[in-house]
């Protein structure tokens, strides 16, 4: 399933559940494309030190 990391998954799960929301693949596609971003920026500030 595209790739995804199995704890990512899990994670995502138990934060929606958390919120009452229903996990639907728009937020999920979200919530991806936002965890991501956020290993980009770590791996680029990462070079810069």
């Amino acid at each position: 399933m595209l790739g995804i990391e199995k704890n990512i998954l899990i994670r995502f799960n138990k934060d929606m559940e958390k919120q009452g929301k229903s996990i639907n693949f728009i937020t999920f596609e979200k919530c991806l494309i936002k965890h991501n971003e956020q290993k980009t920026k770590n791996k680029k500030s990462k070079f810069e030190n």
